[in-house]
């Protein structure tokens, strides 16, 4: 992939994000406005009085707004930080950037649930959601995999496989429509085998991005910045308290600035 091209996939990106962003807010405001939204059954109670981890809404609400605002303000920095140089590592880390685009389906699911919980349309948000769960480990794991010399040559091919993988695992994972968990998230089957699956390749590509830098004499800025990450989006995936909601902020934006820090220096040093 040329430099060229990434860079326009990039502007294509932050537009896209910024579309998708005020297209969801529009609907978002208008259903507020108008009252037209079901809440789910879970929402009368909490499991916990603290003020810190009783269940709220609008914590629910502000975890998907901020991972959108998110997106759009870090493919924005992609494009200014990294437009010169060769990393492919801008491309991965789109694609991760991708996956909360799709999850931002469940600011959705409140406002049209009033149309019945066996739509296609509630289907669709439900595969969508389970593409977000997919595709961010996915896409956080190739940053350590594919951007290696040997397969910069193929940056394509495996961008290509990856969301084709994703994408059908999504389709074909079963949906309950009629079951909506407390983040707003369609229930899926496998759920809690695609979270352990999370956790255990952001931990192993946590530790081979350690073995990598330790080898080569360099700084754990990066990894210690890719770990805050792994980490603080699955907190934002299921956060409705604000504890989560604080940890999750705190975790994703600090590693952003470490990681994409430390990875700009390093290729600003090779220049």
């Amino acid at each position: 992939m040329t430099i060229k091209f990434r860079n326009r996939l990039n502007i294509g990106f932050i537009c896209f994000s910024i579309f998708i962003f005020l297209v969801n807010i529009s609907f978002f405001i208008h259903s507020l406005i108008v009252g037209n939204y079901t809440l789910p059954d879970f929402t009368a109670t909490s499991s916990s009085q603290s003020f810190f981890l009783r269940y709220r809404i609008y914590y629910v609400f502000a975890s998907i707004i901020f991972l959108m605002l998110y997106t759009i303000a870090t493919s924005f920095y992609l494009w200014l930080g990294f437009e010169k140089t060769q990393s492919s590592e801008v491309v991965f880390i789109l694609l991760f950037l991708a996956s909360f685009i799709f999850d931002s389906a469940r600011l959705l699911i409140p406002f049209y649930y009033t149309k019945g919980p066996y739509s296609t349309f509630i289907f669709t948000l439900g595969n969508f959601i389970i593409l977000s769960r997919i595709l961010a480990p996915l896409s956080l794991l190739s940053l350590n995999v594919f951007t290696t010399e040997d397969e910069r040559q193929n940056v394509e091919r495996n961008l290509l496989m990856i969301l084709v993988c994703a994408t059908i695992f999504a389709v074909y994972i079963p949906l309950n429509t009629g079951d909506v968990y407390k983040n707003f998230a369609i229930a899926y089957s496998f759920d809690k085998t695609i979270f352990l699956t999370q956790i255990t390749i952001n931990i192993l590509t946590i530790f081979i991005m350690f073995l990598r830098q330790f080898n080569a004499r360099s700084s754990q800025i990066l990894t210690f910045g890719y770990a805050m990450i792994s980490f603080g989006y699955i907190v934002l995936f299921n956060t409705w308290n604000l504890l989560t909601l604080t940890a999750g902020i705190i975790l994703t934006t600090s590693g952003t600035i470490l990681y994409l820090g430390s990875l700009h220096k390093g290729y600003m040093f090779d220049m």
